[in-house]
């Protein structure tokens, strides 16, 4: 079950939430609208969802004209952050809720209802669970109940509006993986809106990454963080360092070093790079190579973080192997030279 948004306009008084925005979602896909707080991520999802109307502009599921149909009748699944799951129900009654509502010519059995939460309840990994109460489960274990509440209406798309943001990281990255791992096994067609880089770029099949009511950029999640289609995608997706810098004859980016003047026929540009891009050497390698002093060491994780500050008292931010870090023995408040290995350009 595709979908597609054709040109959505959205208007919040004197707010433009969506600004022409044009996306197609594959049939079966899991895609992530990525992007800062005001973005429009939500506005878009909601739209899809049936929960707001465009201004402007059509959706399409299935192939079908939906932009004025009702929530209702448009078969999608939404879940919401904070689970809205029914405090005074068991976890069986909340997954049964949207089967016993339906009216009577299409209710199914309480056999067939038993039978299909009971299967659900085996999915989520509760199974013994289903007579608790939401009080009596854990914020993780209340968000996989809201979701199969939704799977057992048989939706055609599922929406997910920042369904983790409520957890622990712990807990998220666990949900991550259960998530992935449920599209994996029903293939329905998932949109879900996250502000969490990490999440986009771990869960989703495409991120689309949204700013100012506007599409910046979509792609599959090694190309929109290998290959930024602007500055803000650059900036939005990780740490970097910004330098002022030209480009050579070559055409090689060159960092303009403090007080240099720029060569004739060249025109001064930003250059961007990087932690993990920054090579720390005691000594200067070359004309290119920048001073700086080390101001923080952080070692836990997989690479050491470190932080330093140049002669004009800027931050700057580099990424170390543990193995490179205990080779060039570096201690803070100790002088080091950069290099980066690889830089950006963005016009």
């Amino acid at each position: 079950m595709g979908i597609r948004a054709d040109n959505i306009y959205k208007i919040f008084r004197d707010f433009m939430a969506l600004d022409g925005v044009s996306l197609n979602v594959g049939t079966g896909e899991l895609v992530a609208l990525l992007g800062p707080s005001g973005s429009g991520k939500t506005t878009l999802l909601r739209i899809i969802a049936g929960l707001e109307f465009a201004d402007l502009g059509e959706i399409y599921i299935d192939r079908e004209e939906a932009s004025h149909t009702p929530v209702k009748e448009r078969r999608v699944g939404f879940v919401f952050q904070h689970y809205a799951l029914f405090r005074h129900m068991t976890v069986f009654e909340n997954i049964a809720f949207g089967l016993r509502v339906r009216p009577k010519e299409s209710r199914p059995s309480e056999g067939e209802i038993r039978k299909k939460v009971m299967k659900l309840i085996d999915l989520i990994h509760l199974s013994g669970l289903h007579n608790r109460y939401p009080a009596q489960l854990s914020g993780g274990q209340r968000q996989r109940v809201a979701l199969a509440r939704t799977l057992a209406v048989d939706p055609k798309v599922l929406l997910l509006d920042e369904p983790f943001g409520a957890l622990d990281a712990k807990v998220r990255k666990e949900l991550r993986r259960w998530l992935r791992k449920i599209h994996d096994e029903l293939n329905i067609t998932t949109i879900f809106v996250t502000h969490d880089q990490e999440e986009a770029l771990e869960l989703a099949d495409r991120v689309v990454v949204m700013n100012s009511g506007k599409i910046e950029q979509v792609g599959s999640p090694e190309d929109v963080y290998h290959n930024p289609a602007n500055a803000f995608v650059y900036d939005f997706l990780g740490n970097y360092n910004a330098f002022d810098g030209f480009v050579g004859e070559d055409g090689e980016c060159r960092l303009l070093k403090n007080g240099e003047k720029l060569p004739a026929g060249t025109e001064r540009v930003r250059l961007f790079a990087r932690p993990h891009d920054m090579e720390i050497t005691p000594q200067p390698q070359d004309k290119n190579a920048i001073p700086a002093r080390i101001i923080h060491i952080n070692p836990a994780g997989p690479m050491v973080s470190i932080e330093l500050e140049n002669e004009q008292g800027k931050l700057l931010q580099a990424a170390v192997t543990k193995e490179r870090f205990m080779e060039l023995g570096l201690e803070k408040r100790q002088t080091v030279y950069l290099k980066a290995r690889d830089m950006r350009l963005f016009n």
